[in-house]
């Protein structure tokens, strides 16, 4: 399967192209000679006419569609994460897969890698990505790509069962549609959000559970229908704020308070844990956002925050107090702590800042996490061991192991 004539295949994009796939195997992100030749095969530029060359082969994002406010409704995601998820998927020639989230390009390598034996669905909930992915795949002789309009959270029954699903906006939960159509042995490659920390999760079923075989630190946009963040959030607005804190794996206890959190001064609370410049501290969101039933997204509250401080999610509330995880630079390093605003701000930063010195203790430097992910009905004496989220579908466990320990074989990045 090839590009055809009517995309202007000049010299300087072929040669792009071919720098772009050069430095996607030079770090590691391509790793397989079928996903190379799809990735020189595809002319990117022909699904991102809203920029020159240079940005559409660059190794980053390009946004093609916003709502009335500014905000991001799709986009084609930077290469190095399609070609990291797509290596994750493991397709064969001949396979099926579903691309939950439309944008043409992803579709085409996909087409690409299971050939023309395979067959590839992608499916959007908007017309107008799915009109322009029709468009683009049509150029590039792709057509043989089902361009299918829905509700993502119902994946498509027609053409499953599915060796992959590959979704590519921030989901929420894992709807029962999505492994009801997963073929037996078959890959979830899904950006899911757990209290606001956003991973990229590789999910291979193991009985009725689905256990991560690999985790990527991830960005998407959000996902849109039933099971999108407007659809399940709940939402408070802060005085002060021009953005409300969004909740969706938790409840604020006293919204009414907590809407008046900024009427409050900030407090910081250090920690004497510190961390070098340019420090991975994914591991250390994560750990905090599973601890913290008050957790969520949102708030514009930067303006509040002094010069010399840096704010981290994961953003945390009890009762009226909203704080967050701190950084400010001491000498060379960077000391760990949190900023809070509310009537009882010192108790609250205090208490992030004990659970920094314990990830400190505790998961600093180990192997990782492990991600189980379990059916919604199924009874707390069944749960592996590990810290609880519900959702609407699921319950998801997760565990930071000790090195050496049985589970921490099976340890993905945090």
């Amino acid at each position: 399967m090839t590009a055809t004539a009517d995309v202007d295949l000049d010299s300087r994009a072929e040669t792009l192209r071919h720098t772009l796939v050069d430095q996607l195997m030079a770090d590691g992100r391509i790793t397989t000679t079928a996903v190379e030749a799809a990735f020189r095969a595809v002319p990117r530029h022909a699904f991102a006419p809203e920029v020159d060359l240079d940005a559409s082969y660059a190794d980053d994002t390009v946004k093609t569609k916003f709502d009335e406010t500014g905000t991001c409704l799709s986009s084609l995601s930077a290469p190095w994460l399609q070609a990291l998820m797509i290596e994750q998927a493991a397709l064969q020639s001949g396979d099926r897969v579903l691309e939950i989230g439309s944008g043409g390009y992803q579709a085409a390598l996909l087409a690409e890698v299971v050939g023309r034996t395979g067959r590839v669905v992608t499916l959007d909930i908007d017309p107008d990505i799915t009109n322009r992915a029709a468009i683009g795949l049509e150029r590039t002789g792709h057509s043989r790509v089902t361009v299918a309009l829905g509700d993502g959270e119902n994946g498509w029954a027609v053409d499953a069962p599915y060796a992959a699903i590959i979704v590519c906006a921030q989901a929420y939960d894992i709807p029962p549609a999505w492994t009801a159509q997963l073929a037996p042995g078959g890959r979830l490659v899904v950006p899911l959000s757990i209290r606001g920390q956003n991973r990229t999760l590789t999910l291979v079923a193991n009985g009725d559970q689905l256990r991560a075989t690999n985790s990527i630190f991830s960005g998407f946009v959000p996902f849109q229908g039933i099971g999108g963040l407007a659809s399940r959030r709940t939402a408070v607005q802060l005085a002060g704020s021009t953005t409300p804190l969004n909740f969706m794996h938790s409840e604020p206890d006293d919204p009414v308070a907590l809407a008046q959190a900024l009427d409050h001064p900030g407090v910081q609370v250090w920690s004497g844990v510190t961390v070098p410049g340019m420090y991975y501290i994914g591991d250390l969101q994560m750990y905090l956002a599973i601890r913290l039933a008050g957790g969520c997204t949102g708030g514009d509250t930067e303006a509040l925050i002094p010069d010399a401080v840096r704010r981290f999610p994961p953003t945390w509330t009890s009762g009226g107090n909203l704080g967050y995880l701190a950084s400010k630079k001491i000498g060379e390093d960077y000391a760990l702590g949190s900023i809070a605003y509310g009537p009882d701000a010192q108790r609250h930063a205090k208490q992030l800042v004990e659970l920094i010195e314990g990830w400190d203790r505790e998961v600093r430097g180990g192997p990782g996490m492990t991600v189980t992910i379990c059916p919604r009905d199924t009874a707390d004496s069944d749960l592996p061991d590990g810290h609880v989220i519900d959702t609407v579908h699921r319950r998801i466990v997760i565990a930071f192991p000790a090195t050496g320990t049985d589970t921490a074989s099976r340890a993905v990045q945090a």
